[in-house]
Protein backbone atom coordinates (compact mmCIF):
# COMPACT_ATOMS: atom_id res chain seq x y z
CA UNK A 1 0.00 0.00 0.00
CA UNK A 2 3.01 2.83 0.76
CA UNK A 3 4.51 2.20 -2.45
CA UNK A 4 1.65 3.46 -4.82
CA UNK A 5 0.29 5.89 -1.90
CA UNK A 6 3.48 7.39 -2.14
CA UNK A 7 2.83 7.75 -6.24
CA UNK A 8 -0.92 8.57 -5.93
CA UNK A 9 -1.18 10.79 -2.68
CA UNK A 10 -5.02 10.30 -2.06
CA UNK A 11 -4.26 6.31 -1.75
CA UNK A 12 -2.74 6.95 1.83
CA UNK A 13 -4.51 3.85 3.49
CA UNK A 14 -7.31 6.45 5.07
CA UNK A 15 -10.97 5.36 4.17
CA UNK A 16 -13.38 7.82 2.16
CA UNK A 17 -16.52 6.63 0.62
CA UNK A 18 -19.25 9.09 -0.17
CA UNK A 19 -23.10 7.97 0.06
CA UNK A 20 -23.32 5.84 -2.19
CA UNK A 21 -20.23 3.92 -0.84
CA UNK A 22 -18.07 4.82 -3.75
CA UNK A 23 -14.44 5.14 -2.63
CA UNK A 24 -12.95 8.36 -3.37
CA UNK A 25 -9.52 7.58 -2.53
CA UNK A 26 -9.12 5.43 -5.71
CA UNK A 27 -6.74 7.41 -8.74
CA UNK A 28 -10.72 6.90 -10.29
CA UNK A 29 -13.53 7.51 -7.70
CA UNK A 30 -15.75 4.44 -8.10
CA UNK A 31 -18.05 1.85 -6.38
CA UNK A 32 -17.14 -1.73 -5.93
CA UNK A 33 -18.66 -4.89 -4.64
CA UNK A 34 -16.01 -5.14 -2.03
CA UNK A 35 -13.49 -2.51 0.39
CA UNK A 36 -11.18 -1.40 -1.75
CA UNK A 37 -9.29 0.85 0.66
CA UNK A 38 -6.72 -1.45 1.88
CA UNK A 39 -4.81 -5.11 1.43
CA UNK A 40 -4.96 -6.78 -1.79
CA UNK A 41 -8.19 -5.78 -2.99
CA UNK A 42 -7.18 -2.16 -3.20
CA UNK A 43 -4.62 -2.86 -5.71
CA UNK A 44 -6.43 -4.79 -7.58
CA UNK A 45 -9.13 -2.36 -7.93
CA UNK A 46 -6.26 0.05 -9.26
CA UNK A 47 -4.24 -1.53 -11.36
CA UNK A 48 -7.94 -2.51 -13.07
CA UNK A 49 -8.28 1.02 -13.50
CA UNK A 50 -5.34 1.37 -15.36
CA UNK A 51 -5.58 -1.42 -17.31
CA UNK A 52 -8.93 0.29 -17.86
CA UNK A 53 -7.63 3.74 -18.86
CA UNK A 54 -4.69 2.10 -20.79
CA UNK A 55 -6.78 -0.01 -22.81
CA UNK A 56 -8.70 3.03 -23.60
CA UNK A 57 -5.57 5.21 -25.00
CA UNK A 58 -4.06 2.29 -26.76
CA UNK A 59 -8.04 2.07 -29.16
CA UNK A 60 -8.11 5.75 -29.22
CA UNK A 61 -4.13 6.01 -30.56
CA UNK A 62 -4.49 3.56 -33.07
CA UNK A 63 -7.56 5.36 -34.53
CA UNK A 64 -5.49 7.86 -34.73
CA UNK A 65 -2.52 6.29 -36.32
CA UNK A 66 -4.87 4.73 -38.93
CA UNK A 67 -6.71 8.27 -39.38
CA UNK A 68 -3.20 9.48 -39.65
CA UNK A 69 -2.14 7.23 -42.22
CA UNK A 70 -5.18 7.38 -44.46
CA UNK A 71 -4.98 11.34 -44.64
CA UNK A 72 -1.68 11.35 -45.74
CA UNK A 73 -2.22 9.16 -48.62
CA UNK A 74 -5.25 11.23 -49.62
CA UNK A 75 -3.19 14.13 -49.52
CA UNK A 76 -0.61 12.56 -51.32
CA UNK A 77 -3.02 11.16 -54.10
CA UNK A 78 -4.58 14.87 -54.29
CA UNK A 79 -0.73 16.25 -54.60
CA UNK A 80 0.25 13.61 -57.53
CA UNK A 81 -2.82 14.07 -59.15
CA UNK A 82 -1.85 18.17 -59.76
CA UNK A 83 1.26 17.17 -60.78
CA UNK A 84 0.39 15.05 -63.24
CA UNK A 85 -1.87 18.35 -64.39
CA UNK A 86 0.91 20.81 -64.05
CA UNK A 87 2.96 18.39 -65.93
CA UNK A 88 -0.06 18.12 -68.58
CA UNK A 89 2.33 18.90 -71.69
CA UNK A 90 5.62 17.33 -70.89
CA UNK A 91 4.15 13.74 -70.29
CA UNK A 92 2.04 14.32 -73.41
CA UNK A 93 5.24 14.96 -75.53
CA UNK A 94 7.49 12.20 -73.74
CA UNK A 95 3.91 10.24 -74.57
CA UNK A 96 4.34 11.28 -78.49
CA UNK A 97 7.99 10.42 -78.60
CA UNK A 98 7.30 6.58 -77.07
CA UNK A 99 4.55 6.17 -79.55
CA UNK A 100 6.28 7.96 -82.60
CA UNK A 101 9.59 7.78 -81.96
CA UNK A 102 10.86 8.09 -85.94
CA UNK A 103 9.25 11.64 -85.63
CA UNK A 104 11.38 14.71 -85.21
CA UNK A 105 10.03 16.50 -81.94
CA UNK A 106 11.41 20.24 -83.25
CA UNK A 107 8.58 20.24 -86.05
CA UNK A 108 6.00 19.15 -83.54
CA UNK A 109 2.66 21.05 -84.00
CA UNK A 110 0.53 21.42 -80.60
CA UNK A 111 -2.54 21.19 -83.70
CA UNK A 112 -1.37 18.00 -84.47
CA UNK A 113 -4.09 15.11 -84.23
CA UNK A 114 -1.53 12.55 -83.04
CA UNK A 115 0.01 15.04 -80.10
CA UNK A 116 -3.97 15.92 -79.38
CA UNK A 117 -4.41 11.98 -78.80
CA UNK A 118 -1.60 11.85 -76.46
CA UNK A 119 -2.70 14.59 -74.76
CA UNK A 120 -6.24 13.20 -74.40
CA UNK A 121 -4.66 9.75 -73.21
CA UNK A 122 -2.91 12.02 -70.11
CA UNK A 123 -6.23 13.68 -69.22
CA UNK A 124 -8.09 10.48 -69.69
CA UNK A 125 -5.41 9.13 -67.25
CA UNK A 126 -6.22 12.31 -65.09
CA UNK A 127 -9.58 11.69 -64.62
CA UNK A 128 -9.28 8.08 -63.97
CA UNK A 129 -7.22 8.82 -60.99
CA UNK A 130 -9.63 11.21 -59.83
CA UNK A 131 -12.28 8.92 -59.59
CA UNK A 132 -10.01 6.72 -57.48
CA UNK A 133 -9.28 9.69 -55.00
CA UNK A 134 -13.04 10.10 -54.42
CA UNK A 135 -13.69 6.09 -53.81
CA UNK A 136 -11.44 6.82 -51.33
CA UNK A 137 -13.00 9.62 -50.14
CA UNK A 138 -16.02 7.90 -49.80
CA UNK A 139 -14.71 5.22 -47.42
CA UNK A 140 -12.58 7.90 -45.73
CA UNK A 141 -15.77 9.24 -44.67
CA UNK A 142 -17.04 5.98 -43.69
CA UNK A 143 -14.25 5.55 -41.28
CA UNK A 144 -14.76 8.71 -39.76
CA UNK A 145 -18.23 9.53 -39.80
CA UNK A 146 -19.35 8.23 -36.29
CA UNK A 147 -15.71 7.63 -34.45
CA UNK A 148 -15.24 11.63 -35.55
CA UNK A 149 -18.70 12.37 -34.58
CA UNK A 150 -17.81 11.57 -30.81
CA UNK A 151 -14.71 12.56 -30.22
CA UNK A 152 -16.35 16.43 -31.20
CA UNK A 153 -19.26 15.48 -29.19
CA UNK A 154 -17.12 13.66 -26.09
CA UNK A 155 -14.25 15.73 -26.46
CA UNK A 156 -15.91 19.03 -25.57
CA UNK A 157 -17.77 18.50 -22.80
CA UNK A 158 -14.51 16.51 -21.41
CA UNK A 159 -12.60 19.47 -21.93
CA UNK A 160 -15.64 22.05 -20.01
CA UNK A 161 -15.47 19.16 -16.98
CA UNK A 162 -11.89 19.26 -16.76
CA UNK A 163 -11.79 22.80 -16.52
CA UNK A 164 -14.62 22.96 -13.98
CA UNK A 165 -12.85 20.00 -11.96
CA UNK A 166 -9.56 22.09 -12.08
CA UNK A 167 -11.02 25.02 -10.93
CA UNK A 168 -12.24 22.77 -7.50
CA UNK A 169 -9.22 21.01 -7.31
CA UNK A 170 -7.57 24.29 -6.80
CA UNK A 171 -10.13 25.22 -4.43
CA UNK A 172 -9.32 22.01 -2.40
CA UNK A 173 -5.72 21.68 -2.73
CA UNK A 174 -5.45 18.54 -4.23
CA UNK A 175 -3.15 19.55 -6.83
CA UNK A 176 -2.78 16.00 -8.35
CA UNK A 177 -6.15 16.23 -9.90
CA UNK A 178 -5.34 19.46 -11.38
CA UNK A 179 -2.59 17.93 -13.45
CA UNK A 180 -4.42 14.86 -14.28
CA UNK A 181 -7.62 17.21 -15.37
CA UNK A 182 -5.06 19.14 -17.34
CA UNK A 183 -3.49 16.54 -19.23
CA UNK A 184 -6.72 14.59 -20.04
CA UNK A 185 -8.04 18.47 -21.04
CA UNK A 186 -5.14 18.64 -23.60
CA UNK A 187 -5.28 15.07 -24.78
CA UNK A 188 -8.78 16.08 -26.28
CA UNK A 189 -7.88 19.21 -27.43
CA UNK A 190 -4.72 17.54 -29.53
CA UNK A 191 -7.48 15.06 -30.32
CA UNK A 192 -9.79 17.29 -31.99
CA UNK A 193 -7.11 19.74 -33.54
CA UNK A 194 -5.73 16.72 -35.44
CA UNK A 195 -8.84 15.67 -36.59
CA UNK A 196 -9.90 19.14 -37.60
CA UNK A 197 -6.31 19.54 -39.60
CA UNK A 198 -6.63 16.35 -41.35
CA UNK A 199 -10.33 17.56 -42.92
CA UNK A 200 -8.74 20.84 -43.31
CA UNK A 201 -6.54 19.60 -45.59
CA UNK A 202 -8.33 17.64 -47.67
CA UNK A 203 -10.52 20.47 -48.64
CA UNK A 204 -7.39 22.55 -49.31
CA UNK A 205 -6.04 20.04 -51.68
CA UNK A 206 -9.76 19.84 -53.42
CA UNK A 207 -9.88 23.22 -54.03
CA UNK A 208 -5.98 23.38 -55.28
CA UNK A 209 -6.67 20.65 -57.60
CA UNK A 210 -9.52 22.77 -59.60
CA UNK A 211 -7.20 25.66 -59.59
CA UNK A 212 -4.46 23.57 -61.14
CA UNK A 213 -6.79 22.29 -64.04
CA UNK A 214 -8.08 25.62 -64.33
CA UNK A 215 -4.30 26.92 -65.13
CA UNK A 216 -3.42 23.92 -67.79
CA UNK A 217 -2.87 25.15 -71.62
CA UNK A 218 -6.47 24.42 -71.91
CA UNK A 219 -6.46 26.76 -75.20
CA UNK A 220 -3.80 24.73 -76.86
CA UNK A 221 -6.73 21.59 -77.04
CA UNK A 222 -8.47 20.59 -79.75
CA UNK A 223 -12.21 21.05 -79.10
CA UNK A 224 -12.92 16.39 -78.14
CA UNK A 225 -10.16 17.47 -75.29
CA UNK A 226 -11.41 20.46 -74.29
CA UNK A 227 -14.31 19.00 -73.41
CA UNK A 228 -13.04 15.85 -71.56
CA UNK A 229 -11.11 19.59 -69.58
CA UNK A 230 -15.17 20.56 -68.88
CA UNK A 231 -16.40 17.15 -67.89
CA UNK A 232 -13.06 17.24 -65.25
CA UNK A 233 -13.92 20.76 -63.94
CA UNK A 234 -17.34 20.00 -63.18
CA UNK A 235 -16.52 17.08 -60.94
CA UNK A 236 -14.00 18.92 -59.34
CA UNK A 237 -16.24 22.60 -58.97
CA UNK A 238 -17.29 21.73 -55.75
CA UNK A 239 -14.76 21.06 -52.97
CA UNK A 240 -14.37 17.70 -50.85
CA UNK A 241 -15.75 18.86 -47.38
CA UNK A 242 -15.57 16.34 -44.80
CA UNK A 243 -18.38 15.28 -42.48
CA UNK A 244 -18.69 13.43 -39.17
CA UNK A 245 -21.66 12.67 -37.97
CA UNK A 246 -23.59 13.98 -41.43
CA UNK A 247 -23.69 17.19 -39.30
CA UNK A 248 -20.79 18.87 -38.39
CA UNK A 249 -17.55 19.27 -40.92
CA UNK A 250 -14.41 18.59 -40.13
CA UNK A 251 -12.31 22.11 -40.05
CA UNK A 252 -10.38 24.37 -37.96
CA UNK A 253 -13.74 26.43 -37.96
CA UNK A 254 -15.18 23.99 -36.20
CA UNK A 255 -12.39 23.27 -33.69
CA UNK A 256 -12.52 27.05 -33.27
CA UNK A 257 -16.09 26.64 -32.43
CA UNK A 258 -15.58 23.77 -29.85
CA UNK A 259 -13.12 25.45 -27.91
CA UNK A 260 -15.42 28.45 -27.73
CA UNK A 261 -17.92 26.04 -26.62
CA UNK A 262 -16.43 24.38 -24.07
CA UNK A 263 -14.80 27.81 -22.32
CA UNK A 264 -18.56 28.98 -22.52
CA UNK A 265 -19.74 25.67 -20.54
CA UNK A 266 -17.02 25.95 -18.00
CA UNK A 267 -18.23 29.77 -17.41
CA UNK A 268 -21.51 28.11 -17.00
CA UNK A 269 -20.76 25.47 -14.77
CA UNK A 270 -18.68 28.11 -12.81
CA UNK A 271 -21.48 30.66 -12.59
CA UNK A 272 -23.64 27.95 -10.69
Amino acid sequence: MSFYAFIFPKMDGTVEYNERGANMKLPIPAWYPFPTHEGILSLLAVLGQFMAAGGLATTVATLDIVVFRLTQSLLFEYQVLRYALETLMPRAKRLYTLKYPAEDMRKLRTNDEAFQRCIGKCLEDCVIHHQDIIKLIKDYKTLVKWPGFMAYGFGTGVIGLSLVNMLSAKEQGRYEDIVLFFLLALAEVLNMFMLSTFGESITTESKELREQLYFIDWHLLNTSNRKLVLNFQIGVTHPVIIKVGGLVNVSLDTFSSIMNTSYSFFNLMNAQ
